[in-house]
């Protein structure tokens, strides 16, 4: 196991700001940016843009004006142009926000880093925050869904901002129609989006190319192995090379409480949207990652005690390796968080703090590591007492101080990880409450 370093870092707050002795800290909300963390307190006191590497965390600037207080973080989307140096992030408000009524429907806010000064503003109604937009870094386009009505709006990248290009609409608006979303958008503008419809056993795709003078759009239909499951949605699409997209489709019964039960991967070829390969997995996916240097595509499975990793022979579609990984410690009903990082790692974090990193190519080369599990003793909040083997994982090197008398008698079980933005070798962990930020890195 890697050797884990900690770091505390302490939101900053304005000069001028004075919080009233009896109002508690609560979370701070975050939102990941690569390669910045931006921290936004409840107060709405400051909008910090962070800057995360090997070296360690440091403060960039504050964003004015700021993001709301009682942003929804977990929706939020954001894209740093580095060509353009524009901090581009979509958000929205909780329905009974006290903020003007333009920012229920969602805003896309572009500012300049490292200055911290917003360039501009794009009030959209309706904006569809779960798959707003999908953008790479070097691309000078961004998408955005919108549900009112429903379209899809492009936007180029550039100094001051974006300026809309174009709006796509479904190819036919179906009784049922759930969404339109972006799933990949292309250095050329091309935009990939999913039509869901429920009930439906069938994810339309549509490429649209835009030229001068129109709009090319190419067409495909995926499907499941399983015809019974009405509910698909795209769960992930990563870029194998120019010409390649893998996309990721997981599907349930609309019965079934939104718990995907079976997914396929496909890989696309572009622009046709022919098939190269199909593989058919027993489990839904949670995260696709593809490895240039190892030549695979990852798909990750993960719920609240397990973990499966299924690496995938990007070329032909064969699967290499599935790794299922022994039961989470201390976290009944308390899902971690679960991911392959673009330095070929794969990472667990629990709510307890505690982590788990091991890399890939020693998973695809020999599985786990042997020191990757150990023998416990339950935990008590389980029926069979006795020794259980679990995931063997380490604590971070930090200290959050516990909130009461509950929070100590937990002592290692205490679960004071409200949220964990994974980062290139390294993890940033936000408590459930307080101004405080830890960096692990290894």
């Amino acid at each position: 196991m890697p050797t884990l370093h900690g770091q505390a870092i302490h939101h900053q707050l304005p000069a001028d700001f004075a919080k009233h002795p009896n109002t508690p800290w609560d979370a701070l909300r975050s939102i990941h940016v690569d390669p910045f963390i931006i921290s936004i307190d409840s107060f709405s006191a400051a909008t910090n843009v962070w800057s995360v590497d090997v070296d360690g965390i440091k403060l960039v600037t504050s964003l004015q004006p700021l993001l709301p207080g009682d942003i929804l973080t977990r929706r939020a989307k954001g894209i740093f142009s580095v060509e353009h140096s524009l901090l581009i992030i979509a958000f929205d408000v909780p329905s009974n926000s006290t903020l003007p009524e333009k920012y229920h429907g969602g805003v896309i806010r572009a500012y300049n880093v490292p200055s911290g000064t917003l360039l501009q503003e794009v009030v959209l109604h309706g904006l569809a925050l779960d798959q707003v937009f999908t953008a790479s870094p070097s691309s000078t386009y961004l998408a955005a869904a919108l549900s009112r009505p429903t379209q899809i709006a492009l936007y180029q990248i550039h100094s001051q901002g974006l300026t809309e290009l174009q709006r796509f609409t479904p190819p036919s608006l179906i009784p049922g129609l759930e969404s339109f979303f972006p799933v990949h958008v292309g250095d050329d503008g091309a935009v990939l989006a999913s039509s869901t419809a429920v009930p439906s056993p069938t994810l339309p795709l549509s490429l649209y190319l835009p030229t001068a003078t129109s709009t090319d759009t190419r067409e495909a239909t995926l499907t499941l192995s399983d015809d019974t499951l009405d509910w698909l949605v795209p769960s992930g699409a990563v870029l194998t090379s120019s010409s390649s997209l893998v996309v990721a489709v997981s599907g349930t019964a609309s019965t079934y409480d939104h718990r995907y039960t079976k997914s396929s991967v496909y890989a696309l070829s572009l622009p046709s949207l022919s098939t190269t390969w199909k593989l058919d997995l027993e489990h839904g996916v949670t995260q696709l990652s593809y490895h240039s240097a190892l030549g695979v595509v990852v798909a990750v499975h993960a719920d609240s005690h397990h973990a499966t990793l299924t690496l995938i022979d990007a070329q032909n579609g064969g699967i290499r390796r599935i790794v299922t990984l022994p039961p989470f410690p201390d976290t009944p009903h308390v899902p971690p968080r679960v991911r392959c990082t673009n330095k070929d790692e794969f990472v667990c974090v629990l709510p307890t703090g505690k982590l788990f990193v091991e890399p890939l190519r020693q998973i695809l080369e020999s599985g786990l590591s042997e020191d990757a599990q150990e023998k416990r003793t339950s935990s008590g909040e389980r029926e069979d007492e006795g020794e259980e083997v679990v995931l063997k994982m380490q604590s971070a090197p930090v200290n959050p101080e516990p909130l009461n008398a509950k929070a100590r008698k937990a002592g290692e079980r205490w679960r004071w990880v409200d949220n964990a933005v994974l980062v290139p070798s390294g993890v940033v962990l936000l408590p459930i409450r307080g101004p405080e930020m830890f960096y692990v890195r290894w």
